[in-house]
Parts: C-alpha cells; sequence; structure tokens
C-alpha cells in the first residue's frame, strides 16, 4: 500500500489541534466538492483523499494508530477485531508470532518484497535494526517464505523471485508498529553446478570428443527441468553456448529471464582396450596427414 501522508493532503502539521485540522478540512472540501468541480475526476480523487484523511485525523483513537502504523493502521485495527475469531499459529519452541504479525506478515495478502517500500523513506530520527538471512540459489529463483528474527520478533518474510546476493529490503517502522525501522539484507548460498552473473547463470557441460567433433545433442541441467542442446560440429573446449530465457528470473519482471550460458567441456575417453586404441590411431592417421 502507498503510504499516504495525512497531514500534508490537509496541509497541516503532525502537531496540528483538532480545530486546526477541521478548519482545514472544511476550507479544501469547499474548494474540491465535487459539485464545484463537476466532471474534474482530480479534483474528485483530492476530495477522496482529504475526506479520508479527514476521517482518521479528527478520531484521537484512529490518528494515534495512523501516527504509529502509517498506512497500515487499519490492518493493524483489522486484525484486532479478528483476534477472538482466530486460532494463534505456533512456530515451534517459544517462537508464536504475536497477533499482530502473524496475520500482518503470514497472511497470503501480505507480499514483504522491495516494492512494499520502495515509496516509504524509513524515518531518520528512528533507530535502524540489520537483520540478514540466507537463501538458497534455487529459493532465489522461485521465490522463498523465510522467517527471520527482529526486535525480539518472528517475521515471516515472503521473497519474490530473483533476489540478488546482497539485496537489501527496507521497513519502515510505521509499517510494523515497531519502534526500528528495519534493514534485512539477502545472502545467496553458494551452488555446486551454477554460477550467477547478473540474472545469467553459467554452468559447465561434459561433452565427449566424438559429439565435440561429429555434433549431436546434450542434455543441460538448469534450475527447472533439463534441456537438450544442440553441440555443434567442431565444438572446442570451453566454447560457450548461450540458451535463451534459461537464466536467472528478473527481479519485479514478471516474465523477464536472463539466459543460460552452458560453458563445454570436452571430455577424452578413458580405460580403452587395444582395439580402441587402433581404431583411434587410424582415425589420428587419417585426420591429421
Amino acid at each position: 500500500m502507498q503510504y499516504k501522508d495525512y497531514y500534508k493532503i490537509l496541509g497541516v502539521k503532525k502537531t496540528a489541534s483538532p480545530d486546526e485540522i477541521k478548519k482545514a478540512y472544511r476550507k479544501l472540501a469547499v474548494k474540491y466538492h465535487p459539485d464545484k468541480n463537476p466532471d474534474n475526476s482530480q479534483a474528485e480523487e483530492k476530495f477522496k483523499d482529504l475526506t479520508e484523511a479527514h476521517e482518521v485525523l479528527k478520531d484521537a483513537e484512529k490518528r494515534a494508530k495512523y501516527d504509529r502504523l502509517g498506512s497500515q493502521w487499519r490492518k493493524f485495527e483489522n486484525t484486532s477485531q479478528q483476534k477472538t475469531n482466530s486460532t494463534n499459529r505456533n512456530y515451534g519452541g517459544n517462537g508464536s508470532f504475536s497477533d499482530f504479525f502473524n496475520q500482518f506478515f503470514s497472511g497470503s495478502s501480505f507480499q514483504f518484497s522491495q516494492d512494499d517500500f520502495a515509496t516509504d523513506e524509513p524515518n531518520a530520527k528512528v533507530p535502524t535494526e540489520k537483520v540478514s538471512f540466507t537463501l538458497s540459489l534455487q529459493e532465489a529463483y522461485k521465490g522463498a517464505e523465510k522467517i527471520v528474527k527482529a526486535y525480539n520478533k518472528k517475521l515471516k518474510l515472503r521473497i519474490k523471485p530473483g533476489a540478488a546476493d546482497g539485496q537489501v529490503l527496507k521497513m519502515p517502522a510505521f509499517k510494523t508498529g515497531l519502534p526500528v525501522n528495519l534493514e534485512l539484507s539477502v545472502k545467496i548460498e553458494n551452488n555446486t553446478i551454477f554460477k550467477r552473473l547478473d540474472n545469467d547463470l553459467w554452468v559447465l557441460v561434459k561433452v565427449d570428443m566424438f559429439t565435440a567433433a561429429l555434433g549431436g545433442k546434450v542434455d543441460v541441467p538448469t534450475l527447472e527441468l533439463p534441456v537438450k542442446i544442440n553441440i555443434p560440429p567442431g565444438t572446442d573446449s570451453n566454447q560457450k553456448l548461450r540458451i535463451k530465457g534459461k537464466g536467472f528470473p528478473v527481479y519485479e519482471k514478471s516474465g523477464e529471464f536472463g539466459d543460460l550460458i552452458a560453458r563445454i567441456q570436452i571430455i577424452s575417453p578413458k580405460n580403452l582396450n587395444q582395439q580402441q586404441i587402433n581404431i583411434l590411431r587410424q582415425a589420428q592417421k587419417a585426420l591429421l596427414h
């Protein structure tokens, strides 16, 4: 949800009294009222924002929640109202979510990812707590749910596909009601098969000398199912073959992927018997002389 600054909408300071808020609302409401601005969609939208801001700031309890939680105050309020009808979830040991975090962070409608917070700058006056968590390459590829501990709370995070090593997800304090801003940094584990460079994946593909010389098809692993690729005749060791769209998903860009780069390693036959050695020697003489 994009943060709406109700004080800015009404043109008042955060220390404004109820009377000042009321006067500001009345003045602007008259100016932007739909009756005075027929067929003016911008004025209509402005009037809706004014009404929403006034509804919250005129009520002391709602205003206090808004000051503490920002745009998420309604979600917190709804969570509190549902408390008596819900069953607390436990996540093992002493680590049960508080009612708020149980609903706010693990609810299917909440996606903790960078897009939620890109428009909301953390309050510089609020301290920042830095937390790191680890994803496997497969988790970063598909997206994952992770539970991390911050400010003695357990948070369930939903990470979108394509997260990068060192990426930082920022969470302003007013999003959670915690007295700290959060900076959650992503660490991607090394993978023994694939190496990631930006959104491309690199993989070593072993090819026998005959297929390399004559051409053919080989299976290449991906982070999903293996794919078959054509090996051109005369392929050299360390030659690179690019498979479009089989790399890493581009973060926050649905349907966009990097490429898979197959680096060829030619494997010579081993443990040959005498007959096989003779055949290879004959082929060597025929090809090199």
